[in-house]
């Protein structure tokens, strides 16, 4: 038996809002880091900013979604009142 020791040193570093808005404008986070970095700190996204969809990448996936969003939108509208479409769940 080996006697080792291992150090390790652990930093603490105080990030602000403004430090993530910066590395936000700066692309360093991936888009889930960034997606995470935006909910904890409140950061928000312009109001023309283009919103990403799930599946945009996967062609069935995406008319699966379609698919889903059009079954969900006709029962909305063949329920009429919203208190009717609840009253089935």
């Amino acid at each position: 038996m080996s006697n080792s020791t291992t150090r390790t040193e652990t930093k603490q570093r105080v990030v602000t809002r403004q430090d993530v808005e910066q590395g936000i404008a700066k692309g360093v986070f991936s888009l889930e880091e960034e997606l995470v970095m935006r909910m904890q700190f409140g950061v928000t996204l312009t109001p023309q900013a283009p919103l990403a969809f799930r599946g945009e990448g996967n062609e069935e996936l995406r008319v699966k979604l379609a698919m889903m969003e059009r079954s969900i939108l006709d029962d909305l509208e063949a329920a009429g009142d919203p208190k009717d479409l609840l009253s089935r769940i």
